[in-house]
Formats: C-alpha cells, structure tokens, sequence
C-alpha cells in the first residue's frame, strides 16, 4: 500500500508541478574521489537547500542529460526539507561511456541543475573515509570521502576498490553489513592507527576484521594494518605501500611459465573495437534476439507488392472503366483495412511469441548462501503496459538503459516502472544480495602450492543448480584451469594456463566480434537459445574480471589492472541455471528464463 501511495505521488509531481516549491543546489559530488569510474555506478551526492518560508516535502529526480535531451530513466527520492534549510541526497546512477551530464527535476519547471566538470577517473587511488560530512579534504596524498556518506547498499561500490581507515565508523547496522560484504567480495582496506596510537577496533558486523596481523586475507578481499598514523603518509608511501601489495595481490607471474610459441605480448588499444568494449550492450544485444521472431518476410513483401497493386493502379483502371466511386472508396478502404489484419496478423502472430524475461547474471558469493548478483536482462512483452518490475534482493538498483519513460526507486523496497509497448523488448540492469540460505558448491579435495596440482569439488544439487548443463573454469595465481564436469563431480581436466595466453585466446582472438557493439545490426545471433547462453559465459568471466580496454598490454597487468583474488585464493567460476531465489516479480513476467555466472573464493593458503 505505501508503495502504492508514493509512486502515485510521483506521478502527481510530474503531472502537476506547480505544487512544488522552488530549491537550490549549493554543492554536488560526484564518485567517492571526485571523478567517476566509466561503465560503473557511482554516487552522486547534491546538497539541496529550500530558501523558502515553507516545507518542502515531495519528490526530487536525477536524469542523465540536460534540459531536453535527457537520456535513460528518472532516478526518484521522496525527501522533506524544513525551511532555510539544506540537506544531501544520495542518488546512485550508471555512468555510460556516453553519459557525461546529469540533471536534478522538481518544481514547477523540472528546474534543471547541470553537473559540470565531471572528469572520468580510471585510477583505483585508495579513498579516505574521514569522520564528518563537511567534504574538508583528508590527508594532502589521499582523496578524502565523508564517513557518513558511505552508501547503504552493496551494489553502489563497485566503483570503490581500496579504502583507508583510522576509526571505527559510527554506522548503523547496514551499513556495516554493506562494508563487511565489499572487503568479503574483494575490496583492499588499510588500517592505521589513530590519535592514540591504537588500531581502529571493529564490532558487531566487522568485528572479523580485528584479526591481529599485518596483512590477512578475508574472503576475496584484502586487509593491511599499517603501523602509524594518517598524517604521516606521503606521495612515496602511497605508490609503495597504498597501490602496491604483492605478499597478497597475485601479479601476473612473470616467472611462471612461458610458451615462446604464443602470442602474449598484444596490445588491446592497437585492435579495431569501434566503439569499444562494453558488456552491458552485447550482453542486452543477445538477451534481445532470444524472443527475435522470425518473420516470413516473403510473404510480408508479396503482400505489400498486392496491396500497393491494388491502390495504384488498381483505383486508376476501376475509375477508367466508370464505376461507381462510392465502390471505388469502400474498396479503398476495404483494402486498408484487410490489408491491416493480413499485416498484424503475418507480422506479429504465429510464432509461438510470448512473454518472456531472459537473463544473464554473475553472482559473487559473499558467505553463508548469500550473493550479490549483478543481472542483465530483457523483458519481451505481447501486452503493452506500464509494469514494475522488483525481486527479493537487498539494497536494490536499476539501471533502464536510454528509456525516458522509465521510473527508478533504488534501495530497500526499490523497484522499476517502465512503459513497454507490445510485442518489444525492455533491456535493463538489476543489482542486489540476495540471502538463498544455499550452497551450490562444496571443495572435496585438493592440492595446491604456487600452482594447483588437484582439485575436486561436488555440486550440491538440493539447491536447485542442474549439473547436467553446468560449465566450470577455476582461476589460481594467474592461471585458469578448465575443469571436468562427471555428473554432480567436477575434477581438475588439465595443466593450467597463464592468464594472459586464456586472455588473448578466448577473449579477443575467438570472441573480439562479441565486443564490438553495432547499433545498426548483429550478424552474430542465433536463435538457438543453448547456443545464445552459451556464447555468453567467457564474455560474463572477462566482465568480473573487469577486462577492459583501458589494458595496454598483458606484460602491464599489475595489481589493480584486473579483478582478481589474493594469491593462494582458488576462484570458482561455476556457469548453470539460475536460483529460484533470483526471480525478478512483475505483472505477467512469470516466465523466466537465463544463466548466471556463480563466482566463489576459497582460500587454499594451506595445505592439505
């Protein structure tokens, strides 16, 4: 019901905007570090201030674009602002490669607030959470973020990769939560000591990270515990402590083993990409040829040549012969309307055409069955509507693509409404942690030093994973191995690989046409639906790993140029069917079809 009662409030705001009382814009941050990190969300922060003598309490929207040129759905928060006051509100947007400018609507005219100077930040620089939310920068060598900023749901800090403390935050429990799952997914955290000489000591939530050693490994995270205190850090510590970790980061080993005979050393920017990479349009691009009907489109242009025939010259000889023009105009439109049904009924029916959402996921698992699931999808419709669409996860958020019709609530309780026409797709991103209360995989037995000598692992089938179309891959201090699937046993098939040989292989010698994205066309869809999902799964691999093409060469891999786990952490690449727990909600989406790329961390620093 209150759902209900505040999404008819939003449409009240928009249809009727003389209601809203004037605001001001005094401030707006953009990222954690002042830039943004392209193909990402980020945070944008904005600063409200209400100079009027009255409340203000309604809706306030941010946009991609400026003024009419708007581009993607309205990202909606209800806020009440007291007179003469100011307040921050936190919005959570995707920054697309295209996307450089956003706009705050409310009041009478949609006021519009350009965000200017936003600069594309690239660098994985460590961010100083500092203790207030006055934006007063931290240490001189550090990006400095407000504490109390920090955003309450998992999926807003991919953006995020390496954090400096010196306290413990006052959060409330979410947000603790939220800060123990990034560290678990594979964040770094540097600890220093405070005023007192004393390392920050963690509670509830965070107390795993009091562990009372140097540096540790947490899930596929990373901690370090640097003995002093921030105000004594500079440029040179930074770059050799800050951005350079190796007893637990995982270079690309160059005294690992090399084959002379393969091509290693390619360079990605010296290969024609277009436009360049980007997962989320290739990814939309397949999910939509799924429900591509195929058309009989010689029958479709037969038709069109009879019709076409039957107006001119078929109308100049009826009149030549004097008929009647009343029978020449019921014919007329006879022919239109005949024509009409023949067409709806040619072009849009017989193909066994129905709704459908199509997926394709990467879920990282956090501990204990839960998840934080990233999901690309496509909803195809035969009914046109206005649908929201929700799941069961936490900390909710959407991403609509270039659709303006589009209403977006993030966070809890966070849904998309959308207006889809009949008979098209809607494309959209959903990111959350999901509590299955499942485990899916269980590592039997082992060995491992620098390199993995045997793995075996079971597939836990009461959770719901099909073994018989699962695919596995295992990555280990820089090397992939493929992995063979007997049933419910997955076994080790090979010698393991480098990463940067299955790189070049997979990812730009056999599938550099997936990447290139063409908006006018794709010759590369099939409409074999196994076949579809199955071409997606290195291309699913390579977007966790965050291969970009910002990579200047394999030989440059270094810590923070991919996404990768400490050294002597086994990472489990499991492809199959989604969980049932993954389901999105919405009128008449109640078929549901896809794959999801399960992502697990096993730490295998001892032997067995």
């Amino acid at each position: 019901m209150k759902q209900k009662v505040f999404s008819l409030f939003i449409v009240l705001a928009f249809l009727y905007p003389g209601t809203v009382k004037a605001l001001q814009v005094e401030a707006v941050k953009v990222g954690f570090s002042g830039c943004y990190l392209e193909k990402n969300i980020n945070p944008v922060s904005s600063k409200i201030f209400n100079p009027s003598n009255e409340a203000y309490d309604g809706v306030i929207a941010l946009t991609h674009g400026i003024g009419f040129r708007n581009r993607g759905g309205k990202l909606v928060k209800e806020i009440y602002l007291p007179p003469h006051e100011n307040k921050w509100v936190h919005f959570y947007p995707y920054f697309s490669e295209m996307t450089r400018d956003f706009s705050l609507l409310w009041g009478s005219d949609f006021r519009n607030r350009e965000l200017v100077d936003i600069t594309d930040s690239k660098s994985q620089q460590p961010i100083y959470f500092s203790r207030t939310d006055s934006m007063i920068a931290g240490p001189a060598k550090l990006k400095s973020y407000p504490v109390d900023f920090f955003p309450p749901m998992l999926a807003a800090l991919d953006s995020l990769k390496n954090v400096v403390l010196d306290h413990n935050p006052r959060w409330q429990k979410v947000r603790r939560k939220v800060f123990r799952d990034w560290v678990y997914k594979g964040g770094t955290l540097h600890l220093f000591h405070d005023s007192r000489g004393d390392y920050p000591e963690f509670t509830a939530e965070l107390s795993e990270l009091n562990t009372p050693l140097d540096s540790f490994v947490f899930g596929g995270g990373k901690v370090f515990r640097h003995p002093r205190q921030i105000q004594s850090v500079n440029k040179s510590f930074v770059e050799e402590k800050l951005l350079s970790h190796s007893e637990l980061n995982m270079i690309i080993n160059p005294n690992k083993k090399q084959d002379e005979n393969s091509n290693t050393n390619f360079n990605v920017n010296n290969r024609n990409f277009g436009g360049g990479f980007n997962y989320m349009q290739a990814f939309y691009r397949e999910l939509r040829s799924i429900t591509r009907p195929e058309h009989n489109w010689g029958l479709i242009y037969f038709l069109s040549i009879v019709y076409l025939l039957a107006i001119f010259p078929g109308t100049l000889i009826m009149g030549r012969k004097r008929i009647d023009y009343k029978i020449i105009y019921f014919f007329i439109l006879g022919s239109v309307g005949i024509m009409s049904i023949t067409f709806w009924k040619v072009g849009q029916r017989g193909y066994d055409e129905k709704t459908m959402l199509n997926v394709v996921a990467v879920a990282h698992s956090l501990d204990n069955g839960r998840y934080d699931l990233k999901a690309w999808n496509s909803a195809f419709v035969t009914s046109g509507d206005y649908y929201t669409i929700q799941n069961e996860g936490e900390g909710n958020i959407f991403t609509s693509g270039i659709n303006q019709n589009s209403i977006i609530l993030n966070g809890a309780g966070g849904y998309l409404k959308v207006d889809i026409p009949p008979f098209t797709s809607q494309a959209y991103t959903n990111q959350a942690v999901y509590n299955t209360g499942k485990t899916i995989l269980e590592v039997e037995d082992y060995q491992a030093g620098e390199n993995l000598e045997e793995l075996k692992m079971i597939i836990k089938t009461e959770s719901g994973i099909d073994p018989d179309h699962v695919k596995a891959i295992v990555y280990y201090n820089g090397e992939m191995y493929d992995i063979k699937t007997i049933g419910i046993r997955l076994n080790l098939n090979d010698e393991g690989v480098l990463l940067k040989q299955y790189i070049s292989q997979r990812f730009l010698d056999n599938n550099l046409h997936f990447y290139n994205y063409n908006p006018y066309g794709n010759s590369y869809t099939s409409n074999d639906v196994s076949k579809t999902y199955d071409k997606m799964r290195e291309p699913l691999i390579f977007s966790s790993l965050e291969v970009t093409q910002d990579i200047r060469g394999v030989q440059e891999y270094s810590n923070g140029s991919l996404n990768l786990p400490p050294v002597n952490v086994l990472r489990v690449y499991l492809y199959g069917n989604p969980l049932k727990e993954f389901a999105q909600t919405g009128q008449g989406l109640n078929e549901q079809q896809g794959r999801v790329l399960y992502v697990h961390d096993y730490d295998l620093s001892e032997k067995k």
